[in-house]
């Protein structure tokens, strides 16, 4: 397994709580800095004390989305991570929605966190928002410039809420993460709470070259089997309080807050 996936977490198959922020400066629902922050704090402890083995910090109600986020985004995303880095020893990473990797990687090198999720790195899609465009060669440049790479670079292959441009299969596109320095792929469902198909993770997970994430999808139901086939889970969605809207997208309000006794349930199983 690659080396700086062990380092980072304490045991394997590691459990990853996702901290979704709610929407930042600009962005429709928006309040003020210090809702977010206490927001994102709040679900910072539920987490913590569910038994989670990391987290990660994403700003998922900025919707719509762009491929890089605004300035308001980046200061709010800075100030949180800043705060929850100090309530905690756990491994952290951000994901700047929809891919900006130079925002992500900056936070991520000030505030002293452990990696990084790049949704589009060598798969160039198209989403309800655009096309992107993947740049890996661009994305390791910058962060050598800024002299990041201790930091873990986890990217997503055929991400979710998304249509695939590029033509690479599921395991060509592992293989070529690897070939860039990835030190983790993220395998998804099509929508928020999806899981991926179990072949997929197999395919990938057979080929050995680098460990495996679950990146949507997880649920109390399924774990143990997605768990089997993978090295490791990302987890949001499941974790919330409140009942699933029909949406595909932010299928849970951002009001909701995390369930510290659904994450212990979940841990303990």
């Amino acid at each position: 397994m690659n080396q700086s996936f062990t380092k980072i977490f304490n045991r394997e198959k590691p459990i990853i709580g996702m901290i979704h922020l709610q929407p930042t400066l600009g962005f429709e629902g928006y309040v003020n800095l210090d809702q977010i922050t206490k927001s994102a704090l709040l679900d910072a402890e539920s987490l913590i004390a569910g038994g989670v083995d990391a987290l990660i910090i994403e700003n998922n109600y900025d919707t719509p989305h762009t491929e890089l986020a605004s300035e308001g985004a980046n200061s709010i995303l800075s100030i949180v991570c800043d705060k929850i880095r100090n309530m905690t020893s756990l491994p952290l990473g951000i994901c700047t929605l929809w891919n900006d990797y130079k925002v992500s990687l900056s936070i991520a090198k000030i505030c002293k966190l452990q990696f990084v999720r790049i949704p589009v790195f060598v798969n160039s899609v198209e989403t309800s928002y655009g096309k992107i465009f993947a740049c890996p060669e661009k994305i390791i440049d910058f962060q050598k410039s800024i002299q990041a790479q201790d930091i873990a670079i986890f990217n997503d292959i055929h991400v979710k809420h998304s249509t695939l441009i590029s033509r690479l299969n599921l395991l060509d596109s592992a293989i070529l993460s690897k070939k860039f320095g990835s030190s983790a792929v993220i395998i998804t469902g099509k929508w928020t709470a999806d899981s991926p198909l179990i072949e997929d993770l197999q395919t990938v997970k057979k080929w050995g070259g680098l460990p495996v994430l679950v990146g949507s999808g997880a649920n109390l139901e399924n774990k143990t089997d997605l768990i089997n086939h993978s090295d490791g889970l990302i987890v949001g969605t499941y974790f919330k309080s409140g009942e699933n809207t029909n949406k595909e997208i932010n299928i849970k309000s951002y009001e909701e807050r995390i369930d510290a006794k659904k994450v212990r349930e979940f841990m303990d199983l």
